[in-house]
């Protein structure tokens, strides 16, 4: 299940622009995976293209004294970018390339690229965009923000929706879920962007569409959610990452259910556990000595995926899946993964 999967550029973004236009930017993408650019020569040759191409279509619709926004491409950069990570293993050096280069966007000499939010008399072309930069350009990178990578790769989620592959064990669907996923995870703990929801996280709460036991074929979906939700957890910190924001939430969501911040008659150790943790961390945050406080804000503002009763429906799935022994639906790979999850939910459960 590690192999190098062909890869699926046009299939993913066709949706985002043009065939050409696909192929130059996965092109300069590739560049960098297979090592003939550097991850900033490459971050650099990227904002210099988006650059250029925003300037020609804004000469264009100026032109024809056309009432549209300027096109872009920065969420076909993000989604190509999640599209060639998908091909390659967790453990590949390509992921370390392609993170390297999307953190390289904020280091590469700026570029200003028109705003497109502004007419050419440079008014607001519409009062329902809300607050808008008056700017008449915008230089790249003042962050990642433009990549979007939450709306950009929701498209690449669709791999992971029942019946599309994701249940068949060892396929190239279910590795391709897989490798995004620790895509996914990795921009979340490594404060990038928050991608919970769209997740095999997400994906494993009967809420959100987990399929009932009773399903024929329930043990080969499960087993695809379970090897991507698994790189949520296995991979150095993320699964203490996840604890972290799973206690933080946790303390919002008992402060919600109480209406106050009064004492609390709990019976069960780990909700103690996590409160009290929640509470030394967020100690730490105000006093500025803590990195949790991407995780404070994440949950405080509603994300509601980060909570233990969430936790232990992915402890279960993940226990679950070791107990299939016999089941042909169930790669070996997926199973080893699984007792490495629960290994790593144990450990950062006695933090």
């Amino acid at each position: 299940m590690d192999q190098k999967l062909p890869y699926t550029f046009q299939e993913d973004a066709y949706w985002a622009a043009e065939p050409e236009e696909i192929t130059q930017f996965a092109n300069l993408i590739v560049t960098c995976a297979e090592n003939h650019l550097s991850p900033l020569a490459a971050a650099q040759k990227i904002t210099d293209t988006l650059a250029t191409e925003s300037w020609s279509n804004k000469a264009v619709i100026d032109a024809n004294n056309e009432d549209r926004p300027y096109r872009t491409n920065f969420g076909l950069v993000a989604v190509l970018v999640g599209s060639c990570l998908s091909s390659f293993p967790p453990h590949s050096v390509v992921h370390v390339r392609l993170f390297e280069t999307t953190k390289c966007f904020l280091k590469v000499e700026k570029r200003e690229v028109p705003n497109w939010f502004l007419d050419r008399d440079g008014k607001p072309r519409s009062e329902n965009f809300g607050a808008v930069d008056m700017r008449a350009t915008i230089p790249l990178w003042e962050s990642l923000e433009p990549l979007s990578f939450s709306s950009s790769c929701e498209w690449l989620a669709d791999v992971g929706f029942p019946w599309t592959g994701v249940e068949k064990s060892g396929s190239q669907q279910q590795q391709r879920w897989r490798n995004l996923s620790y895509f996914c995870a990795r921009l979340s703990v490594e404060g990038i962007e928050h991608m919970g929801w769209k997740s095999a996280l997400q994906r494993l709460l009967p809420k959100y569409g987990m399929l009932d036991e009773k399903t024929v074929g329930w043990s080969g979906y499960l087993a695809g959610q379970v090897s991507a939700a698994a790189q949520w957890f296995v991979p150095d910190g993320h699964g203490a990452w996840v604890w972290r924001a799973c206690c933080f939430g946790q303390r919002y969501k008992e402060r919600a259910r109480l209406g106050s911040d009064g004492d609390q008659d709990l019976g069960n150790e780990l909700v103690r556990h996590a409160l009290a943790e929640a509470q030394i961390n967020e100690n730490d945050w105000n006093s500025g000595s803590s990195d949790d406080d991407e995780l404070r804000i994440l949950v405080k503002s509603g994300d509601c995926l980060w909570n233990l009763d969430n936790w232990k429906v992915w402890k279960a799935a993940f226990k679950e899946i070791t107990e299939q022994v016999d089941d042909v639906r169930v790669h070996e790979v997926v199973r080893s993964e699984a007792i490495k999850a629960l290994k790593a939910m144990e450990e950062s459960e006695t933090l």
